[in-house]
Order: C-alpha cells, then sequence, then structure tokens
C-alpha cells in the first residue's frame, strides 16, 4: 500500500516518512498546500497513492485567537477538501489531531467517546476539521495526540518545548514554568510508530496516541533539564501569570478507550522516551 505524506516536512510528518521509506512519499510544503485543493488533488494523483496522511496544519495556539479565518482554512477547510478528494479516489485518509479540542474541565485522562468542547479557536478548528473528515469520507482514521515534541522539523514555530528549554537554560537565567497545566508529553517518534501500527491493524475512527503517564508543563521543563545536565531554578508559575493569549485546558491527559486491547499500541512512559530522545540527539 502506498502512501503520500502531507507536512512530511514536520515534527510528526518527518518521523513517518522515515519509518515508512519503503511505502510512502512526502509532499513538500509547495505542493501539499491545503488551502489550494484543486494544485493538491493533481499533486496526489501524479503519485498513485492508496492513502493519505495529513500532518500539515496551522498549529499557532495563540496566534490562531487572532487569524481565525487562517486557522479555519487549513484546519477545518483545507481538511474538509482532501477528505473529499480521498474519498473521491476511494483512499484512506488519516488526520492528526490534538488535545485542544477538550475543555480541561475534567480529572481522569479524556477518552475517544468524551464529547469535545474545544478550549480556543485552534482547538476549535481542529475539532471542526476531525467532524468534516469523517463526514467526507468514512475510511477515515483522527489519530488525537499531546504535548508532542521531536526532533526532525521542529523549526517550523521556532522549536518545541523541549529545545526551547534547552535554549532558555542555556543562557543560565532562572525559568518561569506553568505549573497548573498537565499533560502527556509525545515523543514524535513513538506517536508516529504507534499511528502506523494503528491504520495497518485497526478500522478507520476515532483513537488517541500519547504517551502513557503525565505531568505539568514544569514537571516536564524539570525532566528536560535533569536529563541534558542543565542546572537552572525553574519557577513554578500559573496560567494566569503567564498570560498567554489563548486560553489552554488545564487537564488535557489523553487515555484511550481502547487501552485494554491487546492490539492497541500502549505507548512507554513520557520520563523513559524523554530520556532516550535527549540521549541520541
Amino acid at each position: 500500500m502506498k502512501w503520500v505524506i502531507i507536512g512530511s516536512a514536520g515534527q510528526l510528518g518527518a518521523e513517518l516518512l522515515d519509518l515508512m521509506t519503503d511505502s510512502a512519499v512526502g509532499l513538500p510544503r509547495d505542493m501539499g498546500d491545503l488551502t489550494n485543493p484543486l494544485q493538491l488533488e493533481r499533486n496526489l494523483l501524479a503519485e498513485k497513492p492508496d492513502g493519505v496522511i495529513n500532518c500539515a496544519a496551522f498549529n499557532h495556539v495563540d496566534k490562531a485567537e487572532d487569524s481565525p479565518d487562517e486557522a479555519f482554512a487549513n484546519n477545518s477547510w483545507g481538511v474538509k477538501d482532501l477528505a473529499i478528494i480521498c474519498d473521491k479516489y476511494n483512499w484512506k485518509f488519516v488526520q492528526f489531531s490534538t488535545d485542544h479540542v477538550f475543555s480541561g474541565s475534567k480529572s481522569v485522562p479524556w477518552v475517544e467517546t468524551d464529547l469535545a468542547v474545544p478550549a480556543n479557536a485552534y482547538g476549535l478548528s481542529k475539532y471542526s476539521g476531525e467532524m468534516w473528515a469523517q463526514k467526507m469520507n468514512t475510511n477515515t482514521y483522527i489519530i488525537r495526540t499531546c504535548g508532542l515534541y521531536g526532533d526532525k522539523g521542529r523549526g517550523g514555530k521556532g522549536g518545541n518545548f523541549v529545545s526551547t528549554i534547552q535554549k532558555l537554560a542555556k543562557a543560565g537565567k532562572p525559568l518561569r514554568v506553568v505549573a497548573d497545566q498537565v499533560c502527556n508529553p509525545s515523543n514524535a517518534r513513538d506517536v508516529a510508530e504507534a499511528t502506523i501500527h494503528l491504520i495497518n491493524r485497526f478500522d478507520p475512527g476515532v483513537y488517541h496516541v500519547a504517551n502513557t503517564g503525565s505531568c505539568s508543563w514544569h514537571d516536564f521543563a524539570l525532566a528536560i533539564l535533569h536529563f541534558s545536565e542543565i542546572s537552572v531554578p525553574v519557577i513554578p508559575i500559573s496560567t494566569r501569570e503567564f498570560g498567554a493569549r489563548a486560553k489552554r485546558p488545564a487537564f488535557s491527559i489523553l487515555g484511550s478507550v481502547w487501552a485494554g486491547s491487546t492490539e492497541y499500541p500502549l505507548l512507554r512512559h513520557w520520563r523513559e522516551s524523554l530520556a532516550e530522545y535527549l540521549k541520541i540527539r
């Protein structure tokens, strides 16, 4: 089966392309523009795929508050058009989504059957994309993940949380990191491996894929510095003190209704994955 990966230069797309060397090709940014469906259809047809994996998205959470049209053009309407294209040619479709589709009001992990109430404009655009994808193509996989970081393609948003913390810490000044938001930090390599397993062994549907365990962003920062052997003070602050433009879900830990299945890919603990990630970089 041949796949085309849109957004193959990003953190997740690059890992998928690396793992699927014999069965996938990547579309460069200028050939995988979700806001230009006619060109996108022509470029996809040229590859003659059996399925399309979309890793491209508007991922600037705060910017989405001020530029919702841009967020929806990529994350919702563009995904709708892509799903229509895939349905037209009977291609499987894989769409990635986010923990931000949830409000953050629970105290136990969010599972696939929980009601999505997006916390911000970015989350709303991603959830809208989920709904359009499933409506326009019944052969759709929705993969939600959380706290994603990866070495490949991490420059897209100016770096990921891991590289940002390392960079700031190397300047030698104390760090101020939010301590009242918790999530599952997830290694893009692990998420990519689990995604490949899912699309090969499970039916289309909605799936949560994230490393096990959870922590606050403050605790995540402490772990990054510990494994990086960098020592600077890390001061816990509140979301209110941080003052981000967009509201973040306070509790966005992802679980899964499939966790008890022997076939479901249960990812390793986030600390183990982070330690390996920092060791091999």
